[in-house]
């Protein structure tokens, strides 16, 4: 799954749907038309800068809105969880 990044148009608030991963980080999501069990969290450190990079790649003006909000933007990683057998 692509790494997602969460920003509320630079107000500084943590969008809702954050907020939600933050206390339940087990969640659904359909990308295209497969829909996956997953488990959320935040990347950090190495891993953060990493995906910050392929976020930037894939939409240069990040780089600029990083800038403008003038704070780390969160990524958040969705982890494919295996169903129970």
């Amino acid at each position: 799954m692509p790494p997602i990044r969460s920003a509320l148009r630079g107000n500084g608030r943590t969008p809702a749907w954050l907020l939600n991963l933050r206390s339940r980080p087990e969640a659904v999501v359909q990308l295209r038309r497969e829909v996956r069990k997953v488990r959320a969290r935040e990347a950090a450190g190495a891993e953060y800068e990493r995906l910050w990079r392929m976020v930037v790649a894939a939409y240069p003006g990040y780089a600029a809105y990083l800038e403008w909000v003038g704070h780390a933007l969160p990524v958040v990683v969705l982890e494919p969880l295996r169903e129970a057998a």
